[in-house]
């Protein structure tokens, strides 16, 4: 018997939640020398009296009762689960799995084409359940209530359903209870350290960047007909060269007319940029602490405010945002009475991606006097801006609203066509932000029948046929 308390205690903890009742949990391949002594440590363990706080049995079972005589077995009964989630939080998840009382089956994302391999599990669509037995998935992503949503549309057991970061976890046999803890704890030091970093950015006498508010922006669009371009996350990343938006791969020639766009000086075009600068209490806390972990822990705030220019007054990019990132949703209802006074009595060019179908199903256009269609790609569309942009130029007459809706490609794209004489618009995903202001939700979901980009959901946006907008497509570009 090794008589070494740190080697004992290891074992008990990779014990605990392996001898569960009459469950016995091994290692894959382990051999029959190797359970011996996690037996013996065991029954050591009892007789240290901790029977009682690790969960394991008296009747501990003999090395025979585990393995048949002169083989080797993986377990009685080994759970099979499914991580649901790979994003950046699925690594921490995974290092919480005791590899030891469980088989990982697989990982799966609403978006498996978008997802690189994780630790040689290749990333698989959701309704792979539909066709496998399990016993648990367990979601990784902080909010899940996408995933949930489309977990229980698959006619999946809810009672099998576990989110890693909201359900109590305690009694879980498969999840490493210290490591749960543990990265429990480092996430509200994490959280800790970027209030505090920002802190001094927020609670500033003057901020780094002369902002005007969403609703300055709208009522000078509503007066003066100006042309709108907004520069969010993906826009900067795009300039610095890094990958952040899955629907417009970063390239060079984007970033440079990016950053062309960005120090115009046009009377009709406004310049948006995201409203990260100053005090942050008008959004939620996880709005909130997404925005100083960008600005401080990814150094964007060093990189971007460099790119712009001191002695310039920019315009609220988050106009296009205005309901699920704010404490208070009454702002969103003011700013979108705002928006329907610019689309009303408007003749509008929509420019978007193919399953965006912006304005369908919702009364967000609704007193406009026309709505006309060219249709994107659903990605990348920077790819096609020569041709969306002849296309524009031929279908949009003199008076036309164009709205844009392609992500980066649009922020160019408004320029340009603002260029022509024809007041257009990054309409951004405004339309997204009205569903989700209707059903009354706080947190972003799936939308039936259109493509949203942020809450990733399986979806069946490609079959679903919503019944109005396809009449009002007037051409195609993809």
């Amino acid at each position: 018997m090794i008589e070494d308390s740190l080697w004992y205690d290891d074992i008990q903890q990779r014990w605990y939640g392996i001898l569960q009742g009459s469950r016995i949990y091994l290692r894959r391949g382990m051999t029959r020398e190797n359970a011996q002594e996690w037996l013996q440590a065991t029954k050591y363990w009892q007789q240290k009296n901790h029977t009682e706080s690790y969960g394991i049995q008296e009747d501990i079972p003999s090395i025979d009762e585990i393995f048949c005589f002169g083989h080797t077995t993986e377990s009685f009964h080994m759970p099979h689960i499914y991580l649901w989630g790979a994003g950046k939080m699925l690594k921490q998840v995974y290092a919480s799995i005791d590899p030891t009382a469980c088989v990982i089956n697989g990982i799966i994302d609403s978006y498996p084409e978008q997802k690189k391999p994780f630790c040689d599990y290749s990333i698989q669509s959701p309704k792979i359940l539909q066709t496998v037995s399990f016993d648990a998935v367990i979601i990784t992503a902080k909010s899940g209530e996408s995933i949930k949503d489309t977990y229980i549309k698959l006619g999946l057991p809810l009672e099998k359903l576990i989110h890693f970061w909201k359900d109590d976890i305690e009694d879980v046999p498969y999840l490493n209870r210290e490591s749960v803890k543990i990265w429990k704890l480092e996430q509200q030091k994490h959280l800790w350290e970027i209030r505090s970093k920002n802190a001094p950015f927020e609670y500033a006498p003057k901020p780094d960047v002369v902002m005007k508010s969403s609703k300055e922006l709208l009522q000078k669009i509503l007066n003066e007909r100006c042309s709108l371009t907004r520069f969010g996350d993906g826009e900067f990343s795009i300039i610095l060269q890094e990958e952040r938006s899955w629907f417009q791969k970063s390239n060079k020639a984007l970033g440079k007319r990016l950053l062309d766009v960005l120090h115009l000086h046009r009377p009709e075009l406004l310049i948006a940029i995201a409203d990260n600068y100053g005090s942050l209490e008008k959004y939620t806390d996880q709005a909130a602490d997404g925005i100083r972990d960008y600005q401080v822990m990814q150094h964007h705030r060093e990189r971007i405010l460099p790119l712009l220019e001191k002695d310039r007054t920019y315009y609220n990019a988050y106009v296009s945002r205005p309901y699920y990132m704010y404490r208070d949703k009454s702002h969103g209802k003011k700013i979108f009475d705002l928006w329907q006074r610019i689309f009303k009595n408007r003749d509008i060019l929509l420019v978007e991606g193919l399953y965006s179908r912006f304005g369908v199903g919702n009364h967000l256009l609704d007193g406009a006097s026309s709505v006309r269609r060219i249709l994107g790609p659903d990605r990348d569309a920077f790819q096609k801006h020569e041709q969306l942009l002849a296309c524009i130029q031929k279908h949009a007459h003199k008076g036309d609203l164009v709205l844009i809706s392609l992500g980066a490609a649009a922020t160019v794209m408004v320029a340009d066509v603002a260029a022509m004489g024809v007041q257009a618009i990054d309409i951004g995903q405004l339309d997204n932000e009205y569903d989700w202001y209707q059903m009354g939700v706080d947190t972003r979901v799936p939308i039936p029948g259109k493509m949203t980009a942020e809450a990733l959901p399986l979806g069946n946006y490609r079959q679903d046929e919503l019944t109005a907008g396809a009449e009002e497509i007037v051409a195609r570009c993809f």
